[in-house]
């Protein structure tokens, strides 16, 4: 994508890219994986575009503060692996115990689409201290190497997140 291209353009134009962008992506009352990350970070490029302070802001939170949307992070990339529901759950549960030293979930189910839930959480995510960044990302990275393969949806997905967290995307090396 000719991302940079478009921060030139004026604001309205931008607003009204971004709005035909989540149009067309909810124009078959589905989103993929592929349609929620593009989405996401073209917006994100346009905010960080008007605003060049905001993706060089260095975070305080803490990990335990966004366990709830970091659970919910981890288990939509672990379902991303398109594996069997064995894979997938020892994928998520790697990387909850890679982050947290343990597997446990919250208790409360999420009232919202797991898309819901990130667009809320992406600010929160992207306050985290930088080391809560870092081991943010491992985590994501033993989900996504779980199965010895990787996803087009994985990589999506931990693209964007990197890209919305404002961190390095990791190469994967197994």
């Amino acid at each position: 994508l000719a991302v940079p291209q478009l921060a030139v353009h004026p604001r309205d134009f931008q607003d009204a890219l971004v709005a035909a962008l989540n149009d067309l992506a909810v124009a078959d009352e589905t989103v993929t994986m592929f349609e929620y990350c593009v989405t996401r970070l073209v917006w994100s490029y346009l905010l960080d575009a008007a605003d060049p302070s905001r993706r060089s802001r260095v975070g305080s939170g803490s990990l335990q503060a966004v366990r709830p949307l970091v659970t919910t992070l981890l288990a939509t990339l672990a379902v991303a692996g398109g594996g069997d529901k064995d894979t997938t759950g020892r994928a998520f549960s790697d990387a909850l115990r890679r982050l947290y030293g343990d597997a446990a979930t919250p208790d409360t189910p999420r009232r919202h689409s797991w898309q819901q839930t990130l667009d809320e959480g992406w600010a929160a995510l992207d306050a985290l201290d930088p080391k809560a960044k870092q081991a943010l990302v491992e985590a994501m990275v033993v989900s996504v190497l779980h199965d010895g393969t990787v996803t087009p949806s994985e990589a999506e997905l931990r693209r964007a997140a990197c890209g919305l967290m404002h961190v390095p995307l990791p190469a994967l090396l197994a």
